[in-house]
């Protein structure tokens, strides 16, 4: 019929749902998590469950599997079986995009960009609200430090963050962390290069 003919001519596309941003809990449920690339599994069978405002600490020995557990509750890693859930909601229901804004994550190795501090606590979203970074900042116990340096926020770092001490690229990524007040933040290690002062 003609309306078929016109049907097969229209280009097919995808219904895109956003879900809203996570409000109330995350839960883990029965986790189990490999390094790509290893049939190894250094976590397995993880379940707990967090309500909005309550934090978990995380203890164990070294090379005991934590940093492999945060990562996948932060989306970096796919647990090889169990769920991760915002809301109910498994984090593969949002997309890269999305998740970033909803989950701040300082890894063990901090990781920061050639660019200026600003940039890097804002990671890199074009037009950043000077508020939200300035919150982040002093939510991280960095702020004071940046207005001291000579071009204050506005001081690249070089590439990798050579420019800052171990502390500073530490207090700079946990800046970036907390950014945009994401319901979700994952530390893992994050005294590992912090002063006596930073730790306070």
């Amino acid at each position: 019929t003609r309306l078929t003919q016109l049907l097969v001519l229209l280009p097919e596309t995808a219904v895109s749902v956003s879900l809203p941003a996570p409000r109330s809990a995350l839960s883990v449920e029965s986790i189990s998590v490999s390094p790509p690339g290893e049939r190894r599994m250094v976590v397995q069978d993880a379940t707990f469950a967090l309500e909005k405002g309550v934090g978990l600490g995380i203890v164990g020995p070294s090379a005991s599997g934590k940093s492999s557990l945060v990562r996948a509750i932060a989306g970096i890693w796919a647990p090889i079986r169990g769920t991760v859930r915002l809301d109910g909601a498994t984090l593969d229901q949002w997309s890269p995009e999305e998740l970033g804004n909803h989950v701040g994550y300082l890894p063990q190795d901090v990781q920061l960009f050639d660019g200026t501090i600003a940039e890097n606590i804002a990671r890199f979203e074009p037009q950043a609200p000077s508020d939200k970074i300035l919150a982040a900042a002093r939510a991280a116990g960095v702020h004071d430090l940046v207005i001291h340096l000579p071009e204050g926020y506005e001081t690249r770092i070089g590439e990798a963050g050579s420019a800052l001490s171990a502390g500073q690229r530490q207090r700079v990524a946990l800046a970036r962390a907390l950014y945009g007040d994401p319901f979700l933040v994952i530390l893992d290690e994050p005294n590992s290069n912090l002063d006596a002062e930073g730790e306070t």
